[in-house]
């Protein structure tokens, strides 16, 4: 039986053509390779696309109150190569996150339909900050207080046997635990007791990464890092007679006490004192060898998000993350500013 000549021809068309797009497709998808005129990349099977989320759904964790969704906010260059890089290592490790990147309008977006009704006044702030740094620092509490999950800076990369997420939170923590945070700075490292001056003994000198949070929806301590955020926005605005469109870099002083990990750590600290009844002070998560379960935070050691900070030590479990410090925010203005 022969074929028509006709059909013969479609054949010999449609055969290699057909071949040569699953070719394509299987390299794109099962080697690292970036096609020509994309943006989008695949590093080690996972397509990093800087505005969506990844297409595998999330596999829930019944016990976990932490969702499983990672946030990223993008600077007003986008995403750098070293960024893709840093971010795929714990993308790739988490193919059942769903996470997503924010653009400076997203972000503005984002805080306008989540916080509109109930809270104006966060709105109108946010809207009116023009410190890169300072808005970033507040995105992080406020997405993190709606909707809970990862926040993660474009920075950080996930250790190589260890970025599995879902693994940081001992099981036996699962059920019980709205927000996780590292230390940055442990004072039985970095500050014991010897070299603490008589004047400033009986403070918080111990420091939580910002760089890298966990956090169930709804937690009181965000609640209340935003709240002292506001309240020191709007009173270093007052001080300086100024409108709080109209403050500077210089004007808020070091933006690690105004709204980065220092005012994470002191505002959570507040918080945790108030929910537990007590005060709490270093001793309560300095020297930690493993995970500790203070109220509802779980504190991870200092190697786990800060091991160089700390002096890499050995016997505090692994390293799960790396903070390679861009430092994007420090110039005169606090960060990229966005093309007017």
């Amino acid at each position: 039986m022969h074929l028509p000549t006709k059909l013969l021809k479609i054949l010999t068309i449609l055969i290699p053509a057909t071949l040569f797009t699953l070719t394509l497709i299987y390299l794109y998808n099962y080697h690292d390779i970036c096609l020509p005129h994309t943006i989008i990349c695949s590093y080690r099977h996972i397509k990093l696309h800087p505005f969506t989320s990844t297409p595998l759904p999330p596999i829930e964790d019944a016990t976990s109150l932490i969702p499983k969704k990672i946030w990223y906010k993008l600077t007003a260059a986008g995403l750098s190569d070293k960024s893709q890089v840093f971010d795929a290592t714990c993308l790739n490790q988490n193919p059942h996150y769903r996470h997503e990147f924010l653009t400076e309008l997203q972000a503005e977006t984002y805080v306008r339909e989540h916080y509109s009704e109930e809270r104006r006044d966060i709105v109108e702030v946010f809207m009116l900050l023009r410190i890169p740094i300072v808005r970033a620092d507040l995105l992080r509490y406020l997405i993190l207080y709606k909707e809970g999950g990862v926040w993660s800076d474009l920075d950080v990369s996930c250790g190589e046997q260890y970025g599995n997420m879902n693994k940081w939170v001992p099981n036996r923590y699962k059920n019980v635990t709205g927000l996780v945070l590292g230390l940055e700075f442990d004072c039985a490292i970095v500050c014991p007791a010897s070299r603490v001056p008589v004047s400033e003994q009986g403070r918080i000198r111990t420091q939580f990464a910002s760089w890298m949070i966990m956090a169930a929806p709804k937690s009181p301590h965000m609640k209340v890092v935003i709240e002292d955020i506001l309240t020191e926005v709007n009173y270093t605005a007052s001080w300086n007679g100024v409108e709080v469109d109209e403050l500077t870099l210089e004007m808020i002083g070091d933006v690690v006490d105004f709204s980065g990990p220092k005012r994470l750590t002191t505002s959570v600290v507040k918080s945790m004192g108030r929910e537990m009844g007590e005060a709490i002070n270093d001793s309560h998560f300095t020297g930690l060898k493993e995970p500790k379960l203070l109220g509802d935070v779980l504190l991870l050691p200092g190697n786990a998000f800060a091991a160089s900070q700390n002096g890499f030590p050995k016997d505090q479990g692994p390293a799960l993350v790396t903070h390679h410090y861009a430092g994007t925010w420090k110039n005169e203005f606090g960060g990229e500013l966005p093309d007017p």
